[in-house]
């Protein structure tokens, strides 16, 4: 079964530190896709995502 984690952060070097803890952290798991997308908040505000779909191995 497919699960998603989504990530977000207001800086991309942020978001990719926090993408790699939590692959650090996983020990059964297989991801299987990663899209980024960053928007605009305001002016000077921009948010970064990460939504990673994976399977966990059993």
């Amino acid at each position: 079964m497919y699960q998603v984690k989504i990530l977000q952060a207001n800086q991309n070097d942020i978001l990719e530190e926090l993408i790699n803890m939590w692959l650090r952290e996983q020990t059964e798991v297989n991801v299987v896709d990663i899209k980024f997308h960053s928007h605009s908040l305001s002016t000077g505000m921009t948010e970064y995502v990460a939504v990673m779909v994976y399977e966990v191995q059993a």
